[in-house]
């Protein structure tokens, strides 16, 4: 059977949404089984990187790695090396091995460039994560808030506390963020249908503060602003409700993981809880951590006038 170039569950929500016999030749264009050379130099110039995967108990979670600029390597146009300075409070701290599915997403913050990828993990040690590489493409710059690193901190802290509810420090992170992370993947049977697309994803979302409302204390939501049509993410809630978040306070290195059940909610089934837009995203959490300090970076942003419209 011909491998198609967006798995059943995305092909779905494209056809909603009315972009699906316009995007699949797209499709087929822009997604590849190998990195090129650009993005292979891509990532050696990141000082972080956006990882969604499953614990030992299979939990998914979105989290965030980093080092010095060439902790990335790729040492053929199908692998990744990535050396990160991991922190064990990290809910994927010594949980990762041989075999295991990933997505990725390398994202420059100061010139808005993104590429994701998603593959197979091929080896494990404690220093080291080489990542096959099964599928990769660009994304556009939209909704990406321009920042610049302008600190450095030796103590990561690393103290960790359970999130049972969205409310005192995690409502108010989310309230001002204007940046999150959200891990999805597709159902486990499809993978055998159109292997590698039927994978897991991680992809960066953007907004004005506020642009991600809690709802009660254990539910969120956010506005589905246009993007590149793919529904990569939308795609694989489709066919599995599982999804991870991941929130960075940029100022000050705390991360905020939610892992949780994701639905679509669209504006012709009804009155949305942000309205104006064709869809909404609504998060039920199920559990989550706060690490305060996590990174060892402090960003700023830059001005930019790339507002959302």
């Amino acid at each position: 059977m011909r491998t198609q170039a967006f798995h059943a569950g995305e092909r779905k929500v494209q056809s909603r949404a009315g972009v699906a016999d316009r995007i699949v030749s797209v499709g087929e264009k822009v997604l590849r089984p190998w990195l090129l050379d650009q993005h292979r130099e891509f990532y050696s110039q990141l000082p972080m990187l956006l990882l969604a995967a499953s614990d030992l108990n299979g939990v998914l979670w979105a989290t965030a790695l980093y080092g010095e600029p060439g902790f990335i390597r790729s040492p053929d146009e199908y692998s990744l090396t990535v050396r990160p300075s991991w922190n064990e409070a990290d809910p994927l701290y010594d949980q990762l091995c041989a075999g295991q599915p990933y997505g990725l997403l390398g994202l420059q913050f100061t010139t808005r460039r993104r590429n994701r990828v998603n593959g197979r993990i091929k080896a494990v040690s404690p220093e080291t994560l080489v990542l096959g590489v099964e599928q990769s493409f660009g994304n556009c710059p939209k909704y990406i808030v321009p920042r610049e690193i302008h600190g450095r901190v030796s103590d990561r802290g690393g103290q960790a506390s359970v999130v049972a509810s969205l409310s005192d420090k995690s409502a108010e992170l989310i309230a001002r963020s204007d940046t999150f992370f959200i891990a999805s993947r597709a159902a486990g049977q499809l993978r055998n249908l159109t292997e590698p697309q039927a994978g897991l994803d991680i992809s960066h979302r953007g907004g004005p503060p506020g642009f991600v409302q809690v709802l009660d204390p254990h539910s969120l939501v956010f506005a589905d602003f246009k993007g590149n049509d793919f529904f990569n993410t939308l795609g694989n809630v489709e066919t599995c409700s599982e999804t991870a978040l991941l929130f960075v306070d940029f100022a000050t290195g705390n991360h905020l993981y939610l892992n949780g059940e994701a639905s679509v909610l669209w504006a012709e089934e009804g009155p949305l809880p942000i309205p104006g837009f064709a869809r909404n995203v609504q998060f039920h959490l199920k559990r989550g951590m706060l690490i305060e300090q996590l990174s060892p970076y402090r960003w700023r942003e830059l001005q930019s006038d790339t507002g959302v419209v």
